[in-house]
């Protein structure tokens, strides 16, 4: 019976990879587990094995590498399962808006929303700068797009701009601290645009 061997090697680009979920006998290495893998394609050294099976990362190099690698994977007998790493990491979206306090109960519920937040919203109608203090806005900005101009993208429209307007709010909540809000605009008038985020200005930012 020949001693399992556990390996990893460089290549390949993360955003292009999958997790390839592999069950084989001690008889075989992973090197045979694996003999679908292209030269040049990444393998990160794999989970800690759960029930015989070890999950690894596998790295192409492109969008066409990992669609081989998704194919090839579906055809070995000794894979259970792969996915797309960056599609599966991206399920849901990546921000979340979550309750800085508790509500927990009846009394909590009742200062988190009604009628608690009527004191509030008395308090801020008489004096506009009192929001400063209970709202988040002085620590919220708006992360705007139209979808005309993403990235390196070009004009991909204001749907496709979502998810990059997100990693921005997400690399912002992460590295600064502060609250962005994706906007996507679906508008192509820059006069629409500017009246727009003027008219959001009140509840982000200074």
């Amino acid at each position: 019976m020949r001693k399992e061997t556990v390996w990893a090697r460089r290549g390949g680009d993360p955003v292009f990879s999958a997790t390839v979920t592999v069950r084989a006998g001690a008889a075989l290495s992973w090197e045979e587990v694996l003999d679908f893998l292209e030269p040049g394609w990444g393998v990160r050294e794999p989970f800690p094995p759960c029930g015989g099976q070890r999950r690894f990362v596998i790295q192409a190099r492109d969008e066409e590498g990992l669609a081989r690698l998704l194919l090839a994977a579906e055809g070995s007998r000794h894979v259970l399962a792969c996915e797309d790493r960056l599609w599966a990491m991206s399920a849901g979206g990546r921000i979340q808006v979550r309750s800085r306090i508790p509500v927990g109960s009846a009394s909590e519920l009742a200062m988190a929303y009604t009628p608690g937040v009527a004191r509030l919203a008395t308090r801020i109608a008489a004096d506009p700068g009192m929001a400063w203090q209970v709202t988040g806005r002085r620590n919220r900005v708006a992360v705007v797009s139209d979808g005309t101009c993403v990235l390196d993208l070009g004009a991909v429209g204001p749907l496709a701009a979502l998810p990059v307007m997100e990693g921005k709010a997400a690399l912002l909540a992460r590295l600064a601290g502060i609250d962005a809000v994706p906007v996507c605009v679906d508008t192509a008038d820059v006069d629409h645009l500017v009246a727009t985020v003027r008219a959001l200005a009140r509840r982000s930012g200074r």
